[in-house]
């Protein structure tokens, strides 16, 4: 386990490429229409693991006791309507960072393509992982692994950055020149 500021990350990732790197982090607010309560919704996470993927199960109670012993600050808001007010408090001196995993699929292609224009004209930056029929615009930038269909992209302020796997398993930096030719 390593820890950045007051985070720490967990897990095993199999990493192909060089590594970006990052500052520490200052602020994380979480936004989201429905929120879990992780106490109560524990036991129902738990079921949503496939009983051969312990490692899954031991990442999710770690994560867990890291939300208890220091919980986030969720937000009960809509994707579109609460971002513009939520990023406005971001401290001033962090950089502002709207990251999201696997969220877009989850709401009609008209709101995807809303949230895409409207995270363009926040400062700061936008950090997306997605399936790759998430975003077509985006994906169409890059060449897709061939018989993947769960891959991911993972992009920064729209640009492909890596493919990834749906639980974070595997992070596959792109070639940038190779995808342009």
């Amino acid at each position: 386990m390593r820890t950045f500021g007051r985070y720490r990350t967990f897990g095993e990732c199999e990493a192909r490429g060089e590594s970006l790197t990052y500052e520490r982090l200052a602020v994380a607010v979480a936004n989201d229409a429905q929120l879990l309560d992780l106490l109560d919704e524990l036991r129902w996470l738990d079921a949503l693991i496939w009983p051969e993927q312990q490692h899954r199960w031991a990442r999710l109670h770690a994560a867990a006791s890291i939300a208890r012993a220091d919980p986030p600050h969720l937000v009960r808001g809509d994707l579109l309507a609460d971002l513009p007010a939520l990023a406005a408090q971001a401290p001033a001196e962090a950089a502002l960072v709207v990251f999201h995993s696997a969220v877009l699929a989850y709401v009609p292609p008209e709101t995807r393509a809303a949230f895409a224009e409207l995270v363009h004209t926040l400062p700061g930056h936008w950090i997306s992982n997605g399936g790759l029929r998430v975003l077509p615009d985006l994906a169409a930038t890059v060449c897709a692994p061939a018989g993947s269909p769960s891959t991911f992209l993972l992009a920064l302020d729209g640009q492909p950055l890596a493919f990834t796997a749906p639980h974070g398993q595997r992070l596959q930096w792109l070639d940038l020149e190779d995808q342009r030719s």
